[in-house]
């Protein structure tokens, strides 16, 4: 037998090792992150492809269901396809701070620019967008993407991001 040689059995052993460690300290492949996922759900969205939005939020939410982010998008997914009531749910499950508020405080503006004029007696309206939803130190940070607009004018009056952080 080939393998009752010394050397033989010792160069096979030492290539099992070898072929074990490697194996064992090789990363597994593993779901991935939320932020990854999110990244890919809202490309997906961009592109008009609610389907595959869906379906990556959906299997990101298997591994974090909490995920304020992955919640969202799967919100904003289902209803493009036409799934009010699961996204209703789902909007109202990433903008749910568990345990109440005890204070809601404003925190401020980044961003602000004024690419036009508001003429005297115009109408404005406002839309607000959620940009990101995190926990901060010892509350939960909102961060939305305000832009106001003048009745009948091309531009927006008012570009900016509000920030505004909840206590439990």
């Amino acid at each position: 037998m080939p393998l009752a040689t010394g050397g033989t059995v010792s160069t096979v052993s030492t290539a099992i090792a070898i072929a074990f460690m490697c194996l064992i300290g090789a990363p597994a492949r593993s779901q991935p992150a939320p932020a990854d996922a999110a990244q890919a759900g809202f490309t997906a969205l961009d592109h008009g492809d609610a389907d595959t939005a869906s379906t990556v939020f959906r299997r990101a939410l298997s591994q974090h269901p909490r995920d304020p982010v992955l919640l969202y998008g799967a919100g904003i997914a289902a209803h493009l396809l036409g799934r009010e009531r699961d996204a209703l749910q789902l909007l109202q499950q990433a903008l749910q701070i568990r345990g109440g508020v005890r204070l809601a405080v404003n925190y401020g503006l980044n961003r602000v620019r004024f690419p036009s004029p508001v003429r005297a007696e115009s109408k404005i309206r406002g839309r607000f967008t959620l940009q990101s939803l995190k926990d901060v130190s010892d509350a939960r940070e909102a961060v939305f993407s305000v832009v106001m607009e003048d009745q009948g004018q091309g531009k927006p009056c008012c570009v900016a991001e509000w920030v505004v952080r909840y206590y439990p």
